[in-house]
């Protein structure tokens, strides 16, 4: 887990948020989730895992995958089912990776992935701010 030398808080208001299938964003077989805190500002993320209770269950990548069950993984209706509506008591930025952490008060962390050159994730505020991905580790100034 990350600590105070290698992560820092992203501004977010804690509460209850809200997560959607951002279906516009969506490209085929990915799993993209949209999540809307307490104060507007949204995150839309490509790939992301989530944890319940100290293990690893469901990840975007797991999205579409029939793994020998009766049906493929619909990822983007379980982390749905899983997190919307739930408490985030933060969210923190991994200033090594640029990935984020956020954790909720029903002992679930959602991890969200960074990967160089690529948008894997975007924060938009409600006064028109963004962060995105690829560049949050070289413009940590917000």
């Amino acid at each position: 887990m990350p600590n105070s030398e290698t992560s820092s808080p992203i501004p977010v208001k804690p509460g209850l948020i809200t997560v959607t299938d951002p279906e516009a964003y969506l490209e085929e077989g990915h799993a993209t989730v949209s999540i809307t805190f307490s104060d507007g500002t949204n995150l839309t993320a490509d790939y992301w895992r989530l944890i319940k209770d100290g293990k690893s269950v469901l990840s975007s990548f797991d999205h579409r995958q029939q793994y020998g069950l009766p049906a493929p993984i619909n990822a983007i209706e379980q982390i749905i089912e899983e997190l919307d509506k739930q408490n985030l008591v933060e969210l923190q930025l991994d200033k090594t990776t640029g990935d984020l952490t956020l954790k909720f008060s029903e002992a679930k962390i959602l991890q969200i992935f960074n990967f160089t050159g690529y948008e894997s994730w975007v924060i938009r505020y409600t006064d028109g701010r963004m962060i995105l991905s690829n560049y949050v580790l070289s413009d940590l100034k917000y």
